[in-house]
């Protein structure tokens, strides 16, 4: 939704991106972001991206595009378990995430029942401006950037 919205649709951003899950200390911490294209700014991309987040927890997903989804999730986990490494990677992750490496026999079952309303209800609980931090990364001046450069700026 982001990538349709803010890059093809849109057009002001080159590139977006939603990671799930950073880290099993806070699994549910989400990033998001975005590069504004050439023209557009920062504070653009950011009320773009609250407005899809909003549609997320407003609207519910397409049957069609559930199952996209889901499927997505799947071959992307079973993907994950063709080599050695792969399945060892995923046997210590669902031991360090859920406890339980056992839970990786149950990932699919859980992930069938996910219904729209579920991830409605999740990102209004989740994706409220009291839960936000954000940051914005701006360039360097010309006169910044030369004094980093010799060292000075650090």
């Amino acid at each position: 939704r982001l990538y349709k919205s803010m890059v093809k649709e849109k057009k002001i951003a080159v590139a977006v991106a939603a990671i799930a899950g950073l880290t099993e200390k806070y699994d549910n911490l989400y990033l998001f972001l975005a590069v504004p294209a050439q023209g557009h700014t920062t504070a653009e991309c950011e009320a773009a991206l609250y407005a899809e987040l909003e549609k997320v927890a407003g609207t519910p997903a397409e049957p069609r595009e559930l199952e996209k989804i889901k499927n997505r999730i799947e071959s992307d986990f079973i993907w994950s378990l063709y080599s050695n490494l792969g399945l060892a990677n995923q046997l210590a992750e669902y031991k360090a995430r859920a406890g339980d490496w056992r839970y990786l026999l149950t990932i699919r079952d859980r992930l069938a029942r996910v219904t729209a309303e579920d991830i409605m209800r999740v990102a209004r609980r989740t994706f409220t401006a009291d839960n936000r931090t954000v940051a914005t990364l701006v360039p360097l001046s010309d006169e910044q950037a030369a004094v980093d450069e010799e060292g000075e700026g650090q």
